[in-house]
């Protein structure tokens, strides 16, 4: 009976030690990673609008269809299970495509893709609710004349996949937050 007590004994204090190691080491548990804030503010977010503008360099055009390059991000955004809105949405999607050129090599042109996401935003010093940035994701490249459109193609197709897949992620990490 005595050898039963004990062995009871021992068992609640293995438990009771194991509870408690537990307890101590859950610090050093892993955890869901911490999105940055900026990816944060795209949790929620379901209606884009989209605007495309390019800035080139005085008499380099870079003659882009930007109705095309509009049409192939929304179709993106739409197979991700996002809206696309004329206007009035969630947030706005402001693409800037921005280029030059050295004159010392005029067949090679310089070109940034800047993406940012602008939402309404409440400033209570203004009071006053703003459209402003709150995500941003750059891409940069080089190309000659003749392939400048198939880089800008690849770059920017790279550049929403990367947005899309925080947008996701700060979706995901969303649900598991309890609201």
């Amino acid at each position: 009976m005595q050898r039963k007590l004990f062995s009871l004994y021992l068992v609640a204090l293995g438990s009771t030690l194991l509870t408690a190691w537990l307890c101590l080491a859950a610090p050093l548990l892993p955890k869901a990673p911490t999105l940055p804030n900026e990816v944060q503010t795209l949790a929620g977010l379901t209606n884009f609008q989209i605007e495309i503008e390019t800035l080139e360099q005085e008499g380099d055009p870079l003659n882009l269809p930007i109705a095309a390059l509009k049409e192939e991000i929304e179709q993106s955004l739409v197979e991700r299970t996002f809206r696309v809105v004329p206007k009035d949405g969630d947030a706005l999607i402001r693409i800037a495509i921005i280029s030059t050129s050295n004159p010392d090599h005029p067949d090679i042109i310089g070109f940034t893709i800047h993406l940012a996401v602008e939402q309404p935003v409440y400033i209570e010093r203004f009071d006053a609710t703003i459209r402003t940035p709150t995500y941003a994701a750059v891409q940069v490249g080089f190309a000659a004349n003749e392939d400048l459109r198939n880089e800008i193609d690849r770059k920017l197709a790279k550049l929403v996949r990367f947005f899309l897949n925080q947008a996701g992620a700060a979706n995901r990490a969303n649900k598991r937050t309890p609201q």
